[in-house]
């Protein structure tokens, strides 16, 4: 049960203010503005916020806000013109106002007749703690370093109003708290385009470390916590000032203490050079000369160039790239007799490429055939004989085969001239021979067809 008078408990005694009253009533005079409104800091998470007194009113209501955040009232104060906040983080920063108020809004109850206080612990559920007929109460027996909520609603013999908006609170811890060091010798070790790893000295205690960076003119933005000494900062944008700060922190029954902040280290992000804009000109005078199934191309240079690529429109496939030359010549071999090829070519830098050449076009020549070895003739003596035939136009050279009995057809080469003479020849064996012409077509060796077969009976 709530105890009227005030208690004094060796574990923990918490004031709470009454936050909602029930219903609505109507001032019946203008409320004047808070003026004066100052801070006193009391230690690293409390201040002392204290205001010009205002006349006929019943008291007064406090809101607070973090940076980017809305304003919420963390409850109402009776006459007194001051109050406390507590369980605020170092080094954070945060907005308060503070608005008078007259009356107890108790609507359309014809009175008030007390206050119920509900409590419960951060999981668990609400339960009753008493009613009292103050605008206040104690709460004792809590436990230190848990957290609370609190939620009050008004009543009187008719009715009950509607419950207050919960407030949150933290018992403070009665163990002893570590004080931590400030973090020092904060440095960069390397520094890339987009990141950044920093290292720091260790402090005595500490749980981990929290790093904090902001670009020049720009908000600190919390990057997170590492129980490392040394962090990777990523995300960053090449070219850029940052400023980074750290401080530690430790983790002690269920709260959190932080160490003052290191000093800031600056550093910017490496910047890539920016490439020069490059302008080739376009390849001109392409020519080519046809020799058989190759072409030499030749054209007119380029300055300022690491070489030129080598384009050509193969029939069916389209335009394939045959590499790149340095010098402004190159010859293209292996193209199909009688085929017809589109060939351009541009110039390149890096990875920059000047605009095409002209296109030109090439045609190979149709295949020309050698004739075929006709009137094969053999005249046996012994185990030689004297092959003769008619010469082929032009043919340069002629190839004689025989076939051995056992072995197939073999070579036994060339002559240049329409006779020829086989020797050596085996007594009593049966050999076939046949004979073909050898040319040269738009530089392509070129064979004709074999001749009819003559039968050789070595003697």
């Amino acid at each position: 049960m709530i105890n009227n008078k005030k208690v004094y408990s060796k574990l923990l005694l918490l004031i709470i203010v009454v936050l909602a009253i029930l219903g609505t009533q109507s001032l019946a005079a203008t409320v004047s503005r808070v003026t004066g409104l100052k801070s006193e800091p009391v230690n690293s998470t409390e201040v002392k916020l204290s205001w010009n007194r205002i006349t006929n009113v019943t008291g007064y209501e406090v809101y607070i806000k973090e940076a980017g955040q809305y304003y919420k009232s963390i409850g109402k104060t009776n006459m007194n013109n001051n109050v406390r906040i507590n369980n605020l983080t170092a080094g954070k920063t945060y907005y308060v106002k503070v608005r008078a108020y007259k009356g107890n809004n108790v609507g359309d109850l014809s009175g008030v007749t007390g206050y119920e206080v509900y409590v419960k612990e951060q999981y668990g559920s609400y339960s009753s703690k008493g009613t009292t007929t103050n605008l206040y109460a104690t709460l004792n027996g809590l436990t230190p370093g848990k957290t609370y909520y609190v939620k009050v609603r008004a009543y009187n013999a008719n009715k009950v109003g509607d419950f207050s908006s919960e407030l949150r609170i933290v018992t403070n811890n009665n163990s002893s708290t570590t004080t931590l060091g400030k973090v020092t010798n904060l440095r960069q070790t390397s520094i890339t385009t987009n990141t950044a790893n920093i290292a720091w000295n260790s402090v005595t205690g500490a749980t981990g470390y929290e790093v904090y960076v902001k670009e020049q003119s720009g908000a600190y933005i919390n990057k997170g916590t590492t129980r490392n000494l040394y962090a990777t900062i990523r995300g960053l944008t090449e070219g850029t000032t940052y400023d980074v700060k750290v401080r530690a922190y430790r983790l002690e029954n269920g709260r959190t203490t932080y160490g003052d902040f290191s000093n800031e280290l600056r550093f910017v992000t490496i910047k890539q050079p920016t490439t020069p804009s490059i302008t080739l000109d376009k390849v001109m005078n392409l020519k080519a000369s046809l020799t058989g199934t190759r072409a030499d191309l030749t054209w007119n240079s380029v300055a300022n160039v690491d070489g030129y690529e080598i384009y050509i429109d193969i029939p069916g496939k389209g335009y394939i790239s045959l590499g790149t030359v340095t010098k402004n010549n190159v010859g293209i071999i292996g193209l199909q007799l009688g085929q017809t090829y589109n060939i351009k070519v541009r110039a390149y830098k890096g990875t920059t490429y000047g605009e095409f050449s002209d296109e030109i076009k090439i045609t190979t020549q149709n295949e020309e055939k050698i004739g075929k070895v006709e009137n094969l003739q053999s005249v046996v003596t012994g185990t030689e004989t004297r092959l003769t035939w008619n010469a082929v136009e032009k043919a340069a050279q002629y190839e004689v085969f025989i076939n051995i009995p056992g072995r197939g057809y073999i070579s036994l080469g060339t002559t240049r001239t329409n006779t020829v003479r086989v020797i050596s020849l085996s007594k009593g064996v049966t050999y076939q021979i046949k004979v073909r012409a050898i040319g040269t077509v738009n530089g392509s060796t070129v064979y004709g067809d074999y001749s009819n077969e003559v039968t050789v009976l070595a003697k």
